[in-house]
């Protein structure tokens, strides 16, 4: 959540012309989930990735 609202402090003045302000956070929010669940894509990660996409 924290990184979330990094982002949006960050974005503000993007996300406060946008025409769904709502739509908009919830984006943000979703993605960065998404990128947090995310494996890393590097060296050491490759076997994490491997084991990760097999569950």
């Amino acid at each position: 959540m924290c990184t979330s609202s990094i982002k949006l402090y960050v974005k503000w003045q993007q996300a406060r012309a946008a025409d769904n302000l709502d739509a908009y956070v919830r984006t943000m929010l979703v993605r960065t989930y998404v990128d947090e669940r995310r494996p890393a894509d590097d060296a050491a990660g490759t076997i994490q990735a491997v084991v990760w996409r097999c569950r």
